[in-house]
């Protein structure tokens, strides 16, 4: 019965959000841990690169691969998720203990590496991965899930994010938010 509840809220989530969802995506969607599909490493690093390189221009592409390639091997945090439509990768999200641009922050976990494809955003997939993120928060005794973002605060909202405070990184304004899970 437990499960049943938490499909029909993940549901009413996505419900929410979406825009346009064919149903087909939907049902072949699978969301995995990318410990167990190293083969997607190298595309999902590319991915995270292109969208989010500028934040450490001291690291490459193969100090990258090899930095997610660690996270992979560890037993606790981080750990990513990646979602799945027949095999091919549309997206990812996942959680840290600390943020490595934040480090003055005594926040933790922190939800991470939120993306999606652009041929498959505004069908739910983002709060898909989220949500899955907040239970593996849950599952680990976390009560509350921290993030931080330049440019999505309200879209976070929509998900029951709060900002908890705005300020300088990198060279833009971020928001650091936070959602209680219980």
């Amino acid at each position: 019965m437990a499960a049943q509840s938490e499909v029909a809220e993940l549901v009413k989530k996505v419900q929410a959000i979406q825009t346009s969802a064919p149903l087909e995506l939907l049902v072949l969607m699978e969301i995995v841990n990318l410990k167990d599909r190293l083969d997607y490493v190298p595309e999902l690093v590319k991915l995270h690169f292109d969208a989010w390189g500028y934040l450490q221009p001291e690291e490459d592409l193969d100090q990258r691969m090899a930095r997610m390639t660690q996270m992979c091997r560890a037993s606790h945090m981080p750990r990513i998720f990646i979602a799945l439509d027949a095999g091919t990768l549309i997206g990812s999200a996942g959680i840290k203990a600390t943020d490595a641009l934040l480090p003055d922050l005594d926040l933790t976990p922190w939800l991470m590496g939120v993306y999606v494809k652009a041929q498959y955003r505004s069908r739910g997939i983002a709060a898909m991965l989220v949500s899955h993120v907040e239970q593996i928060a849950l599952d680990m005794d976390f009560s509350v899930l921290h993030l931080c973002t330049h440019d999505h605060e309200a879209y976070y909202r929509k998900l029951g994010y709060e900002i908890l405070h705005t300020r300088e990184s990198a060279g833009e304004m971020i928001s650091i938010m936070v959602k209680q899970l219980r």
